[in-house]
């Protein structure tokens, strides 16, 4: 009961707060009964914490529970349970845990996130990426609300650039990274949108500062979906332009998420303002490049 207790805890101050948002079930009785080793309180507590947060998100963002989930999470647990019994562990020794051996569970890179399907799904990767974005708060769109376990309940899954819009340029619209965990206001059908465009009906905003606050919140960039216009094109430069831009958006997000992932997957806790501040500066770093 103990290990469940806190297991449950631990979920909550990563942000994971639901079953419909957890990417793997196969981590929660590893971590269980991981904390038979860990104390209340203490700086082995600090140290150990972190090795379950490695744990964790290398779980959502590794191949490693695809199949075979329930022999493999025993396999890390007895192998994380041996690091716990000697509190002197080094950082050496994570590789002896399958997940954290990144030569042979590598961590997803940023072409796999772009693949990665809708998240209402039970697709790891996908839910994963969603996990990311509640980790980092994920302001709603609606009413300014940070996500927790009671509003998140009330949210669902939004499109991004609409589907009406992608599906008439035949482009697939139905992947995580083209997804916002966000409550709606209104329940019109709005129809084909450009993507702020449709937001905005869809929410109702004024302040647009607001707006660029909370979609950086879903490591989203607002300056992508205000330059996302569509009208008054003949169709092949309508689709050319979207497929464009899209692809685009895709990839820019997939980065900040694979930003956050890394960190995470360390056993670090990414801020929001790092993460934007060094994607400006590497995006500056690659605008420079290309000029020279």
């Amino acid at each position: 009961e103990r290990g469940l207790e806190r297991m449950a805890s631990f979920l909550e101050s990563q942000r994971v707060f639901d079953e419909a948002r957890l990417p793997t079930n196969a981590v929660l009785a590893v971590i269980a009964a991981a904390y038979e080793l860990i104390p209340d309180h203490g700086d082995f507590l600090a140290k150990a914490e972190k090795l379950l947060r490695r744990y964790l998100w290398s779980a959502f963002f590794t191949d490693r529970y695809e199949n075979s989930a329930a022999s493999r999470a025993f396999a890390d647990f007895r192998a994380i349970k041996e690091l716990l019994k000697n509190p002197s562990f080094t950082e050496e020794q994570l590789a002896s845990v399958p997940s954290l051996n990144r030569s042979d569970f590598p961590l997803a890179d940023v072409d796999s996130l772009m693949a990665a399907g809708w998240p209402k799904a039970a697709g790891i990767e996908a839910r994963a990426i969603m996990a990311v974005t509640t980790y980092l708060g994920a302001i709603d769109f609606a009413d300014h609300k940070t996500a927790t376990y009671e509003s998140i309940k009330k949210r669902e899954y939004h499109h991004v650039f609409p589907d009406a819009l992608l599906s008439e340029a035949g482009i697939f619209s139905y992947l995580a990274l083209n997804c916002a965990l966000i409550t709606w206001k209104t329940n019109r059908i709005i129809g084909r949108k450009d993507p702020l465009d449709y937001l905005q009906e869809r929410v109702q905003w004024a302040d647009e500062s607001a707006v660029r606050t909370r979609l950086k919140s879903h490591l989203i960039s607002f300056d992508r979906l205000s330059n996302a216009h569509y009208g008054g094109t003949d169709d092949v430069t309508f689709k050319q332009k979207l497929t464009k831009d899209f692809q685009e958006f895709l990839r820019d997000r997939a980065s900040l998420v694979a930003a956050a992932m890394t960190q995470l997957a360390d056993g670090g806790a990414p801020s929001l303002d790092a993460l934007w501040a060094l994607h400006s500066a590497e995006n500056s770093n690659g605008t420079v490049e290309a000029s020279a």
